[in-house]
């Protein structure tokens, strides 16, 4: 059975209009699932099946009967599956974001209590860890976006456009 995710849980206080736009793209794909004619009989046949056959599900093991409602109970239970798996991609984006957005605020304050001293930077973020500005689960975000970062030539961030330029051409 789909859990229960509707649109009327608000977003965070002071969202920006990027992240906003993730959660609500995240609501729209999850209520997609919800409307797809079947979805529901569909995952309980998926979930019957997988108990009594283990995962992946072996066809030849099943019934004839079993086998019919597999055939009709598949293709609705992947396209179910992929909204889903599409809303939680755009949860992880939105988190990101907010992730993102705390870690410049950090850097920020950071530059302005020490400037130029490259040591100093990420002990605010530190700081908001200790006190709850920054949430325990976001640690691994951060260290996420750390390691992207590094992967990230730089040849290709100096090279970068300015954002308004790309549409000029």
């Amino acid at each position: 059975k789909l859990e229960s995710n509707k649109r009327n849980s608000p977003p965070p206080d002071g969202a920006c209009t990027f992240e906003r736009s993730l959660l609500n793209a995240a609501f729209d794909s999850y209520a997609e699932a919800e409307k797809i004619p079947g979805a529901e009989e569909a995952l309980k046949f998926f979930n019957f099946a997988a108990q009594k056959y283990g995962f992946p599900v072996d066809e030849k093991k099943m019934t004839a009967d079993e086998r019919e409602k597999y055939a009709v109970a598949q293709p609705i239970a992947k396209k179910v599956l992929s909204r889903v798996e599409l809303s939680d991609d755009f949860r992880r984006l939105a988190y990101l974001e907010r992730t993102s957005k705390l870690l410049f605020a950090s850097w920020l304050h950071d530059h302005a209590r020490a400037p130029g001293d490259m040591k100093y930077v990420g002990t605010t973020a530190q700081e908001w860890l200790t006190t709850g500005k920054l949430e325990k689960r976001q640690e691994v975000v951060v260290r996420f976006l750390g390691v992207l970062n590094e992967q990230i030539p730089s040849d290709l961030i100096r090279d970068m456009p300015d954002i308004g330029a790309s549409s000029k051409k």
